[in-house]
């Protein structure tokens, strides 16, 4: 027996029924043959202390091994010869101005986070009244963590307060740091190539930094400020979760990139306005979606994911919708108007419309960890599809280049 932040923890008692184990909930969506692959089921003299490692090793071995595919898809579109032009033979990139502008990116992030941590600390301990005990236990490392840390902070705060906290909190950061995106992208860097590079670059930086500082061992536990966002209710997979999201989200902006690199006979503004767009699932849609569920979420269903509790909910599905639907008009009409009406093959309001759709089922259907990939970029596919292909289009955006 030893205790975790004064919570004890019997690590010799047999896992109840691990023989006959039900696999959880998110599990039971899978095909037997795979989820028998990817899950095996316990041993009946399994401890629960070993059934915890267990579970934690394989969650962790999946959620890494789910980088490959991003990274393959990476890789097969940076065989295209226009991205090779690009990355790798485009005399006219000037580095130093990528780096400094990368750098910048890095500056805004690390100020983001800052600013992110101060509201964190007032809104949990000040406004929810969260000791400091709590606050730091919150924010801490969590890969040891049992049940027994959410059930004490639901006892002594109630779930609803609980969740109320958490995702206005996550909610906040996810918004500020994606228009932060959006500015860097589409304002600083004004080309499709410096575009490409810099996305390329900010995916080892940031990704390196989560992976260094989740485990809470290294480099001071700067990870109690890095992992701002963590969701309380994933538990010990809290932080291990951001890792997972952070390298699919930071991936799905470079496929975005060399999808458009494709689509660079539109000119940069354009391109832009393409990226701007496709964001908004993201953005606002992603956001409403957690927001309406968490608190008028009544019909709810499993899906599969990392973390204790998988469920998404039928209100919060419908939010994702109206809200992604809604910052696309907002940008497309308030942002640039008549200047691109005549981009799509036909009315900016059915493609947005049925663009939100694609997006909705993709936030639905990507297992949890991953659906800001998904939502990025079947948001792009959805909209490069739809351009206004006429040789008109062509020889007018060649000129205004």
């Amino acid at each position: 027996m030893h205790t975790l932040k004064g919570l004890p923890v019997d690590e010799s008692t047999p896992h109840k029924g691990s023989a006959a184990a039900e696999p959880a909930d998110d599990q039971s969506l899978l095909p037997s043959w795979f989820r028998d692959f990817m899950f095996p089921r316990p041993d009946a003299a399994e401890t629960t202390a070993q059934a915890r490692e267990r579970e934690w090793t394989q969650a962790r071995f999946w959620g890494f091994s789910s980088f490959l595919f991003p990274a393959v898809i990476m890789i097969v579109l940076s065989t295209r010869n226009d991205v090779v032009e690009v990355v790798y033979e485009e005399e006219s990139c000037d580095w130093a101005n990528l780096i400094e502008k990368t750098m910048f990116y890095i500056g805004a992030w690390i100020l983001k986070d800052i600013v992110l941590n101060c509201f964190k600390w007032w809104w949990c301990t000040r406004y929810w009244g969260l000791s400091q005990e709590h606050f730091d236990l919150l924010i801490g490392p969590r890969h040891e963590w049992t049940d027994k840390e959410v059930d004490t902070l639901v006892q002594a705060y109630g779930k609803w307060n609980l969740k109320a906290m958490d995702a206005i909190n996550r909610r906040a950061g996810h918004v500020v740091i994606n228009i932060i995106r959006i500015w860097f992208f589409t304002r600083v860097l004004t080309n499709y190539s410096i575009r490409l590079h810099s996305a390329l670059l900010q995916l080892p930086i940031i990704n390196g930094i989560k992976i260094l500082t989740e485990s809470g061992d290294r480099c001071w536990d700067v990870g109690k400020y890095i992992f701002q966002g963590a969701r309380l209710f994933d538990g010990r997979y809290g932080r291990f979760n951001l890792v997972v999201v952070n390298f699919w989200a930071y991936a799905g902006r470079v496929v975005m990139f060399e999808l458009l690199v494709g689509a660079k006979g539109m000119g940069d503004e354009k391109e832009g306005l393409l990226f701007m767009l496709a964001m908004q699932p993201l953005l606002w849609g992603d956001s409403a979606g957690e927001l309406i569920g968490s608190f008028w979420g009544k019909h709810r269903f499993k899906v599969i994911g990392l973390g204790d509790v998988n469920q998404k909910s039928v209100e919060g599905t419908v939010a994702v919708f109206v809200a992604s639907f809604l910052g696309m008009l907002g940008v497309f009409y308030g942002m640039y108007g008549e200047a691109v009406s005549s981009v799509f093959v036909c009315h900016p309001v059915l493609v947005m419309a049925y663009t939100c759709v694609v997006a909705t089922i993709a936030e639905v259907a990507a297992p949890r960890g991953t659906d800001n990939f998904f939502l990025q970029v079947l948001s792009l596919l959805v909209l490069i599809a739809s351009i206004q292909n006429s040789p008109s289009i062509r020889r007018a955006a060649r000129a205004d280049d």
